[in-house]
């Protein structure tokens, strides 16, 4: 597989579409979304914690499947944060809860038929009580610890 151009199609703060041309038995074209600002690390962090035993999720509303979806806690990576720092940070934000981050690990794609967007898990454990006191106010989020 050979790539032979790319060419940014649009942009937006937060997300470039490109077109990717390449060729394999024939030329091809494979369209896909990256976020902005672009890193040569992982973009985001996926949390998978613990309290006492039970798993933190949570249900939260999502504007792209105008519905509620039940996942991971999860956020951005900000320039200049750590794993671990983006981790806590976003663990706290959508929860309320602290997190002791106890590994890492390493970089995943999230969806890579569509984006070139990469992941770090984060596992760690979970301390406090779930509350809505820090979340942002364009965020719909309920925490749920599961057994």
């Amino acid at each position: 597989m050979e790539i032979l151009d790319t060419k940014l199609l649009h942009e937006t703060k937060f997300l470039s579409l490109w077109d990717r041309v390449y060729k394999t038995d024939r030329e091809r074209n494979c369209f896909f979304v990256s976020r902005n600002p672009q890193r040569s690390g992982p973009n985001a962090v996926i949390i998978v914690a613990f309290k006492e035993g039970k798993l933190i999720l949570l249900n939260e509303f999502r504007i792209a499947l105008n519905s509620r979806e039940i996942c991971f806690p999860a956020g951005m990576i900000e320039e200049n944060e750590s794993i671990e720092a983006a981790a806590i940070r976003e663990f706290h934000e959508e929860t309320g809860m602290k997190l002791s981050v106890c590994s890492v690990s390493p970089r995943l794609s999230t969806s890579a038929g569509i984006t070139n967007e990469t992941a770090c898990v984060a596992y760690g454990l979970a301390e406090g009580e779930p509350s809505k006191d820090f979340l942002d106010g364009a965020e719909d989020i309920e925490t749920m610890v599961v057994s």
